[in-house]
Parts: C-alpha cells; sequence; structure tokens
C-alpha cells in the first residue's frame, strides 16, 4: 500500500538562501533517492508555500510532485485558518504531513493527520535578539503561543540541531518521544568546488539588520587593519532590510577609515559556490543563529568559519578545528581570531579540510533525504 507524504514547505528552483535553500536541498536529496522512494512504495507530494516560487518541473519522477499554494502575505493571526481552508484536501488525503512553518503543521493537526513539523525559527529566541518593534513582539509572541498550543498535537518533531532541542526545555515543552534531530541539508555542487583563495577574502553572508550585528564586526576590522600587514578584503553578501542600520554600517566604515577594504554584494544562490571558493575566511557574528545554511556552505567548500557563541553555531562550529567561536559582543576577540587566520594560511588549510570532513558526514543532501525517508517508514506502519 503506497505511503502517501506531503510536505509543506517553501520549494522554489530559484531559492535565495534560509528556509528556501533548505526546501530546494531537502527536494534534491529525494529526487536522488527517488528508487528507494519507488522501492518502499512512497509518494511525495511537494506543495510549495513560497509565495514566489519558481516551478517548472511538476513531475520530476513518478514518485515526487510538486505544486504551487500561494501563502498569503500577511499571516501572523489568519495563518492557520488559511492553511486549513486551502490545503484541507491535501491533509485528508496525507498518511503523513510534514510542514516546514507553523500554519500548515497547525491546521494539519486539527484534521488529526499524523502531523511532522520542522521549525527554522526559534520565535522566543529571535524575540529577545531582534530589535524591538511592536509589529515583531505581536509577530513572535503570537507564533510562540501558536508553537506551544501544537507542540503536544505533533506526531513528531524534526529539530534542525540539538540546540533546538535544547531549546523547547527552556520553552517547557520538551518530549523527548516526539523529537527527533535531522539537520539541513548542503547542495551537492558545494562539495565539487575547487577552493582556490583569491588574496584574503572574508565572507560575511547576511542579510543586513541588527541581528546580524554587522556594525561590531566592523569595529573588529578598524582593530585589524592596525594590527596585520597582510592585505585583506571583506564582502558583506546579503539583501539591506533595515535601512537605518545600513546608514550606521556606512558610517562606522567611514569613520575607521574601511572604505578601500569592503564592499557590499547582492549574490545569487546559483552565484554563491563560486564566492565561497575564492574565501580565505567565512564570518558571522550574530546575536542568534539556529543553524546557519552560511556555516555548512562554507564547510562544504573548505572554508574555515569565525562565528558567535551563540544559539546553534557551537555544535556546528568546533573551536580550533574547523573555525573559531567569538563573543559577537567583543570586537577585539573577534579581530584576534581573524588576525590568526590571515596570517596562518596552513592552519587555514587545515581547518578547510576539517571543515569540508565534518559537512560530508553531516550535511549531504542525500543522506538528510534518506534520514527523513526512515522516518516517515517509520511513522508510516
Amino acid at each position: 500500500m503506497t505511503l502517501k507524504v506531503t510536505l509543506m514547505l517553501p520549494y522554489t528552483e530559484k531559492p535565495y538562501g534560509g528556509a528556501r535553500a533548505v526546501a530546494y536541498n531537502t527536494v534534491e536529496g529525494f529526487r536522488k533517492i527517488a528508487k528507494l522512494l519507488e522501492k518502499n512504495d512512497v509518494h511525495l507530494t511537494i506543495v510549495s508555500t513560497a509565495r514566489d516560487a519558481v516551478i517548472s518541473k511538476k513531475d520530476m519522477h513518478p514518485n515526487i510532485e510538486i505544486l504551487h499554494y500561494k501563502f498569503p502575505s500577511f499571516a501572523t493571526f489568519s495563518g492557520a485558518f488559511h492553511s486549513y481552508k486551502k490545503n484541507k484536501y491535501f491533509f485528508l488525503s496525507s498518511d503523513l504531513v510534514h510542514a516546514h512553518d507553523i500554519y500548515n503543521a497547525f491546521a494539519s493537526s486539527q484534521t488529526r493527520t499524523k502531523t511532522i513539523m520542522t521549525l527554522h525559527g526559534l520565535y522566543w529566541r529571535d524575540l529577545k535578539a531582534d530589535r524591538f518593534s511592536v509589529q515583531r513582539l505581536f509577530y513572535y509572541g503570537w507564533n510562540t503561543l501558536q508553537f506551544a498550543t501544537i507542540f503536544h498535537k505533533l506526531t513528531k518533531f524534526v529539530a534542525i540541531s540539538r540546540y533546538v532541542q535544547r531549546e523547547l526545555k527552556v520553552l517547557g515543552i520538551y518530549d523527548e518521544s516526539k523529537i527527533i534531530v535531522i539537520e539541513n541539508p548542503v547542495r551537492d555542487e558545494l562539495f565539487d568546488v575547487e577552493h582556490v583563495e583569491t588574496g584574503n577574502l572574508i565572507l560575511y553572508p547576511a542579510k543586513i539588520y541588527p541581528l546580524k550585528n554587522q556594525l561590531t564586526f566592523i569595529k573588529a576590522l578598524g582593530i585589524l587593519k592596525n594590527q596585520t600587514r597582510e592585505d585583506f578584503k571583506v564582502i558583506f553578501a546579503g539583501k539591506v532590510v533595515d535601512a537605518p542600520y545600513y546608514s550606521q554600517i556606512l558610517s562606522g566604515i567611514k569613520k575607521l577609515n574601511l572604505q578601500n577594504y569592503i564592499k557590499f554584494e547582492l549574490y545569487s544562490y546559483e552565484k554563491m559556490p563560486d564566492v565561497y571558493a575564492q574565501c580565505s575566511i567565512t564570518a558571522l557574528t550574530s546575536y542568534h543563529e539556529n543553524a546557519p545554511m552560511s556555516i555548512s556552505e562554507s564547510f562544504a567548500v573548505g572554508v574555515p568559519v569565525i562565528a558567535s557563541n551563540v544559539g546553534g553555531i557551537p555544535y556546528m562550529v568546533s573551536h580550533g578545528k574547523d573555525g573559531f567561536i567569538v563573543q559577537p559582543n567583543n570586537p577585539e576577540d573577534i579581530a584576534e581570531k581573524l588576525l590568526i587566520l590571515l596570517e596562518d594560511r596552513k592552519l587555514r588549510k587545515r581547518m578547510g579540510k576539517e571543515a569540508k570532513k565534518k559537512a560530508q558526514e553531516r550535511w549531504r543532501d542525500r543522506v538528510i533525504a534518506e534520514n527523513l525517508l526512515n522516518l516517515y517508514l517509520q511513522l508510516g506502519e
């Protein structure tokens, strides 16, 4: 008997990072194990929740079907109702629903269909780390309440890192029998990229807003400039989502006379492998992260990382082995680790080798897809 699984996730053939990249890599992983799906008589219906989804291949395999559900723009309070109304057919006609958003997880759980949920953002942590506004308070607060309400109705919860697993205990809703850790996949082509450094290029891949903490990193660059004779360049690769904060960054760059060291770019998802390939170091000194793709992607190419001692980062980066963990509010600490890596090419190479090894063992898309398939088969028994 066919096991029918519906995945609600923000799939698009042209992702630009974050949850969309996770969705794309997950579907690619399933495509690679399509014969296993066929062998186990599992049919996947991929329902994309990305409003800007690009989908040209709706039938990539007889056992994988891709559809598009256009999610409403403003859905903080009405999202679950809208999902239930529009997607009830998928929920009721499936043996399992795996939702990558809170609204479809909530709606599916109301139909009593076995429901799995993957959570890509910890609302209660983002509320504390992000810049305060009434809108963010409502968004994070309401979604935290919804998540706490539906957690015990879920059949299984997929934690994308052991950090997320730990945070459920903090929230007071931990249930070991419901939780399984399955990390986010990395696209395969990154493992095949030839890593050839172009000068001393430091990549900071993140959207530009306060949570990502580019300002402190710029202060660290000011210190680094006065400590090293090595020439270096920094690329801030990410969309500006907070214009006032971007203005502060530009003022900081001018004040520290860093104009010749820094540039801002917005790369497509397809271009990023070439960017990683040229880098000496990837940096991410955010105030909060769950399981940042920029770290796992850098590791897949063989680039060592300097990143904050926050959230899920310590579960990804082994301090002194494949990168350095730093305090996000300490520009001196960040500058010290940048200096160490900039002036020691052999250390960068050794750390990069360890980073790639870790990525191969933990984050290949096929491996993640097989882990998910095993979960579906277990729950479908």
